[in-house]
């Protein structure tokens, strides 16, 4: 059974491919709404040049902001990424 779903996975990916179809995932605190998913859609694929396949998942641990991924991308928008900058910031202060 595993087996067929590696193939059948597999497949899929290559159909995608020859396409031009890209999947790709949006992390947030909150469900976006169906003006966010397009509007962040297209944009993707004005980036990508692809026909973006997007889903939203609720994260809770992002916070706030965004955490996309794109294929082997990721684009990290969190409130979480941006106070660990800074804590990182302030830890090479040296007093």
């Amino acid at each position: 059974m595993r087996l067929f779903s590696v193939l059948k996975m597999s497949s899929i990916k290559k159909v995608y491919a020859h396409k031009g179809i890209e999947k790709a995932t949006v992390e947030s605190a909150v469900v976006l709404d169906e003006t966010h998913m397009k509007g962040l859609q297209v944009k993707l694929s004005e980036m990508t040049g692809k026909q973006i396949e997007l889903r939203n998942i609720i994260n809770k641990d992002v916070i706030g902001g965004l955490l996309l991924r794109v294929g082997d991308k990721v684009v990290d928008g969190s409130i979480r990424r941006r106070l660990s900058d800074i804590q990182d910031d302030l830890a090479q202060i040296i007093v």
